[in-house]
């Protein structure tokens, strides 16, 4: 083909190169990994069906709530004084309304429970009115210390303990901070070395046979 004969946009490879914008719509409820696709949209090759753009959603990670499938999560901390006697929280919800949540007094919120408020978690995709709930895990905030004369009131406050019994002959033992992850992996923790190496020869077959006796 003469030079002066080729298309003046692709120079006669038959494809060039455009530029277009295409307006993504992420609708209510979609969730992580799920796909837009726009057909037709890709690279054309000259004889053949031009290819879609799919876009795939990705989720970030928020610094209050977490979600799963249709239900949201969040942590609230409470001092052991709004655990005993009761609080009026606050907090901003993801589409910026600002939700109130009341504990009576008396009511005692214990250390890890969990609330949920119905119908404020994720609208359901394609149907935005249904939503999930929305659970509240409730930690409480426990002082490091009190003073003597906290101590002193809350003993004639809070119902006592049961009773126990001494008779002068117990061992005092002395409490150590430690984490969980410790457990078992201290002196005594495990099978010892001797019973392992024992389970090694036997598996070997090296360990004690047991021999027939003889008529």
């Amino acid at each position: 083909m003469a030079e002066k004969d080729k298309c003046k946009s692709c120079k006669g490879s038959k494809v060039y190169k455009d530029r277009k914008v295409l307006d993504v719509v992420v609708e209510k409820g979609m969730s992580h990994g799920q796909k837009i696709r726009f057909s037709g949209e890709a690279d054309e090759i000259p004889g053949t069906i031009p290819g879609d753009v799919v876009i795939v959603v990705q989720e970030k990670e928020h610094d209050i709530f977490k979600r799963k499938g249709g239900d949201l999560l969040m942590t609230m901390e409470l001092t052991l004084s709004e655990a005993l006697c009761g609080f009026v929280k606050t907090f901003t919800h993801l589409d910026g309304r600002t939700l109130r949540i009341e504990m009576a007094g008396g009511r005692v919120v214990k250390h890890d429970a969990v609330k949920m408020i119905n119908h404020e978690g994720m609208p359901q995709h394609g149907n935005p009115f249904n939503k999930g709930g929305l659970y509240v895990h409730f930690r409480l905030k426990f002082p490091d210390t009190l003073p003597e004369s906290v101590v002193k009131s809350l003993k004639h406050i809070l119902p006592a303990g049961p009773a126990t019994s001494i008779s002068g002959e117990e061992e005092d033992c002395t409490l150590l901070d430690v984490e969980l992850s410790q457990f078992c992996k201290g002196a005594g923790g495990g099978r010892s070395a001797n019973t392992y190496d024992e389970d090694e020869e036997d598996s070997q077959g090296h360990g004690r046979q047991v021999q027939c006796g003889q008529n």
